[in-house]
């Protein structure tokens, strides 16, 4: 984008905006000439609103938000041909968790296709006419227009994102965006040899991002009986479970997982290009060297944990089945730190990727024609 420069005429502007849902936006600028050569510009922005949804289960706002910016810029120029930009650009963002849905394509205790939310049994996939062994997989999917869905059309009450469990159950914070941009333009015009333009960029962007993962808060019914647990062959998780802690049934106890969604982003970059310009009768010229580097950094602390009315036995047993790592206890290795919250990641993940680019560029255009007319004919044609 190009942003606005000081002008040589002193300007402002203020405007202000109200709306339902305690949404405010103000903004003001003002810039002008400063002397001998100097002139500056002043924005400032301030957005706010306390969203357009209420979570019912924690009772927070949803699809909230407060946003305040501000950008100084500096221009300079003189006689001699030299001209001068600077700008400095901060910004703070910050956002409740989105009004979110979570939309099913069959039903978690029956197993039966969810029309009413557009759950489809894939046509070209089903069983086949005979049993097979093992059974064929059964694949379903969403289909539709999602706004028509029962679940969508619950409007506020179909809400129910979890509250934060290691913040008494208060809603999640949200995602938090801190920016500063700089940015320096130096071009000095030397006549007829041509222009040298220096340009220089820096972006510091940092982010964090903290909200329910699954969009749901319900308790697992325990010892469901669901037939489609009882399908499967010798090394199916039931038949499994049954020769290690001799289960009796047809169907297993309820397990399934909460989650939270906690990531953090740090990304900085810096850029310097050199470029020549020469712009004669006959020749055109241009040199252009760029280097840009960028650092990286992306931090999931991302949780997750046994729901309620799981089986505690259960889970450590899918935990250890499926590779997770055990804490150390007085009766040996335990999985039971899954059975509840954790304050905060035991091992976060950390993923860092640093670039460094270099671009060189060379142009020439040269009028090869013998007169202006033969060039303005060549032109039209």
């Amino acid at each position: 984008y190009v942003s606005k420069r000081p002008g040589d005429e002193f300007e402002g502007s203020l405007s202000a905006l109200g709306a339902l849902h305690g949404t405010i936006e103000a903004k003001g600028a003002i810039g002008g000439p400063i002397g001998n050569g100097l002139s500056a510009r002043l924005n400032v922005g301030y957005f706010s609103t306390d969203g357009d949804y209420r979570n019912p289960v924690t009772g927070g706002n949803l699809n909230g938000a407060e946003v305040f910016g501000g950008a100084l810029a500096l221009a300079y120029e003189n006689d001699s041909g030299f001209t001068a930009f600077a700008r400095l650009q901060v910004s703070k963002e910050d956002y409740t968790e989105r009004a979110q849905v979570l939309l099913r394509s069959v039903d978690p205790i029956t197993g039966a296709v969810r029309t009413q939310d557009g759950g489809v049994l894939l046509q070209s996939l089903k069983p086949p006419a005979r049993p097979t062994s093992p059974p064929a997989p059964r694949l379903y999917s969403l289909t539709g227009d999602v706004s028509k869905s029962a679940t969508y059309r619950l409007g506020e009450s179909g809400i129910q994102i979890s509250g934060d469990p290691n913040n008494g159950g208060r809603e999640y914070s949200g995602t938090s965006i801190d920016t500063v941009r700089a940015s320096l333009e130096l071009k000095w015009e030397a006549g007829e040899n041509g222009s040298i333009t220096a340009l220089t960029g820096y972006t510091d962007n940092s982010g964090h991002t903290n909200q329910d993962f699954d969009n749901t808060n319900y308790r697992l019914e325990a010892n469901t009986p669901n037939p489609a647990y009882a399908v499967g062959g010798p090394f199916s998780t039931l038949n499994i479970f049954r020769n290690q802690f001799g289960w009796p049934f047809n169907f297993l106890p309820s397990y399934g997982l909460a989650a939270e969604f906690d990531t953090k982003t740090d990304i900085k970059q810096f850029n310097q290009e050199l470029r020549y310009q020469y712009d004669g009768d006959k020749a055109h010229v241009l040199l252009d060297a760029l280097y840009w580097h960028e650092k990286s950094v992306y931090r999931d602390s991302s949780l997750f944990w046994l729901r309620p009315g799981g089986n505690a036995i259960l889970a450590q047993f899918i935990s250890a089945s499926q590779g997770a790592a055990p804490t150390p206890g007085p009766f040996g290795p335990s999985f039971f730190h899954l059975l509840s919250p954790p304050i905060a990641s035991a091992n976060p993940q950390r993923i860092t990727r640093e670039t460094d680019s270099f671009s060189f560029a060379a142009s020439l255009d040269y009028d090869i024609t013998e007169s202006d007319g033969l060039a303005r004919r060549a032109r039209h044609s």
